[in-house]
């Protein structure tokens, strides 16, 4: 039972937010660039990513298939045909069904950062001692 009957909790039927982008490395140093994206499990249930895919701006989409236990992250290393520009861009996850699950976007500055992973504050703050919003390390 939801103890905040305010916030609704996720579900396989309302996935928002149920798995999160909450990390991302878009300006790697490497050659070729190895990027990747950190997603967390945030419900109390495994959850198996079959059939899931990572989504660019361009609708290119790489498909997933591990599983998360709750409370995991994953890291997924990006993989061509998925492309995380260093000009910003917008990085979405999809369920089975189709369904956004998440979805992010980084900014230009974001990406100058040389090997930078931006976190997502909004949802991470609260959990890691109030870090602010859009923080880049």
């Amino acid at each position: 039972m939801n103890p905040d009957p305010v916030v609704p909790q996720p579900t396989e039927s309302l996935p928002d937010g149920l798995v999160r982008i909450v990390s991302a490395l878009v300006n790697s140093k490497e050659s070729p660039e190895k990027e990747w994206v950190l997603l967390l499990n945030t419900s109390d249930r495994l959850i198996s990513m079959e059939g899931w895919h990572l989504a660019d701006k361009q609708k290119a989409r790489m498909p997933l298939s591990s599983t998360l236990d709750p409370g995991v992250t994953l890291r997924v290393d990006i993989k061509p045909r998925v492309a995380l520009p260093n000009k910003g861009y917008i990085i979405t996850l999809l369920n089975q069904n189709g369904l956004k699950v998440h979805g992010v976007s980084y900014t230009k500055q974001h990406a100058k950062q040389h090997e930078s992973a931006w976190l997502d504050n909004c949802f991470l703050g609260k959990l890691l001692c109030g870090l602010s919003n859009n923080l880049v390390i």
